[in-house]
């Protein structure tokens, strides 16, 4: 119902009078809504003869946009249309209705019409599902509550947003208007990686056998236990603690490149005003940048033939987006370079770049934790086609997480990568082998979008299980 009635909304088509006995389910899974004889036509999306003739064909009707009566059937009707106005958010509304009949099996408002629309018309908020279903999924009932809220702007403003958080909620996903309580988010954990807690859960009843033998058992069943324990604890405060993190760093970068860019732009104003022989005065200009940023490896104006990403063509130049850094390899060393034209006469004359090394200035970007872990946290960043930006151990820095051999043994980890790429900001984990040891990590991201197709994803991850393996030479 949602998906097809999202369609119409996308064309600027209301229905205002969506029910149940306008609703026909096909066998093959299709659906069809009828009975569009008070549909109206409330906006023009894209100018098309399509609404020109709509308008005109509706004039004089019960979907006259200058007609206030009200139209509609009482029980399935927003609280506007009782007073003569719709809007998308109007069958929203209708939707909502549908809905708390489906989780309840009840209508909302019971009585006669005019009694209907006398609760409709109050000042009391909808009812909730949970009042007829107190076992009701609290994420659906939250869907519900929203799309029956009294007031329009506090609904989902058409179908489609409605149809999203019933697909999320339907794929298992995290719906985002609901507010997860610790202990849900707990239980989201377990169902996702039921592996690791069936295995746990083996591991604590096997050493409970065992405890029946022996004081000895007994014992080590007591300490398997409360690490047990600890762990599940851990992990969820690892994963918040990760995820504040990510956060805390995303944003702090932003801001930091957004100042860059800004002060990159005032010298290139600055420099674009002098003559080319006044060399004295440019390299002035330059220092008083590099003092401001002294962690940066250096500041230079470079001429813009010398770079074939952009080239003067005679009276005009090819124009080009300055608003993302470029990755090179400077002797197996990874610098990043922001970039800002200079222009002479409304051409590109000349570059000012930036260049610094991601292990001088990165690491001065990140926040100091407030609270002591006892875990070591990591952080490392990644370009959306897996480019390593920046990771506290050298080797991997540079690197693709996605091409990289070393990383072909640790399968979880490429899929983490692939998941960064899905949402802007979550929360995963992966593992891998190091010096004979297999360690699981909880790990969290956000991200740093730069253009349309440039971004940096950011992960903050801590250990939460660590032990030895036998690998075969």
């Amino acid at each position: 119902m949602c998906a097809a009635l999202a369609y119409a909304h996308s064309k600027g088509v209301i229905h205002r009078d969506i029910k149940p006995q306008n609703i026909i389910s096909g066998k093959f899974g299709e659906t069809i809504i009828l009975d569009w004889g008070l549909a109206q036509v409330i906006n023009d999306e894209g100018n098309t003869q399509f609404y020109k003739n709509a308008v005109n064909h509706q004039q004089r009707t019960f979907s006259d946009l200058t007609s206030t009566t009200t139209v509609g059937t009482p029980r399935y009707m927003a609280p506007e249309q009782a007073e003569g106005e719709a809007s998308k958010a109007s069958d929203v509304y209708s939707l909502g209705v549908i809905l708390f009949r489906i989780i309840t099996g009840k209508l909302p408002y019971q009585g006669s019409a005019d009694q209907v629309l006398q609760e409709l018309l109050n000042d009391k908020p909808s009812p909730s599902p949970f009042q007829f279903n107190p076992s009701a999924p609290a994420e659906l009932v939250a869907i519900c509550e929203k799309a029956m809220a009294k007031q329009e702007k506090h609904r989902f403003f058409d179908a489609d947003e409605l149809l999203k958080q019933l697909d999320d909620y339907r794929s298992g996903r995290m719906v985002n208007i609901y507010s997860y309580t610790k202990k849900e988010l707990l239980r989201r954990f377990f169902s996702r990686h039921k592996l690791f807690v069936t295995m746990l859960s083996m591991l604590l009843l096997a050493i409970i056998t065992g405890a029946s033998f022996s004081i000895h058992y007994a014992y080590q069943m007591k300490i398997a236990k409360n690490k047990a324990e600890n762990a599940l604890v851990s992990i969820t405060t690892f994963s918040e603690r990760a995820q504040k993190k990510a956060q805390n760093v995303a944003t702090t970068i932003r801001a930091n490149v957004k100042t860059l860019y800004a002060d990159l732009q005032l010298t290139a104003d600055k420099l674009s005003e002098l003559n080319h022989t006044d060399s004295t005065e440019e390299k002035l200009i330059l220092s008083v940048l590099h003092k401001n940023y002294p962690r940066f490896d250096s500041f230079l104006i470079r001429q813009a033939k010398s770079l074939s990403a952009e080239s003067s063509l005679g009276w005009k130049t090819v124009k080009q987006k300055y608003d993302a850094p470029i990755a090179e390899m400077n002797k197996s060393r990874l610098k990043i370079i922001f970039r800002t034209p200079i222009y002479k006469d409304n051409l590109v004359e000349r570059y000012l770049e930036a260049h610094m090394y991601p292990e001088h200035v990165v690491p001065a970007l990140f926040p100091i934790s407030p609270v002591s872990d006892t875990m070591p946290q990591d952080i490392w960043i990644m370009r959306n086609d897996g480019l390593i930006i920046y990771d506290k151990n050298m080797a991997y820095q540079g690197s693709n997480l996605f091409t990289d051999s070393r990383n072909k043994l640790s399968p979880s980890l490429l899929s983490f990568g692939q998941l960064t790429f899905s949402d802007d900001e979550g929360v995963g984990h992966y593992s891998f082998t190091e010096a004979n040891k297999k360690i699981a990590k909880i790990a969290s991201w956000d991200t740093v979008q730069f253009n349309d197709s440039e971004r940096w994803v950011i992960i903050v991850n801590y250990p939460y299980l660590i032990q030895d393996v036998t690998i075969d030479n």
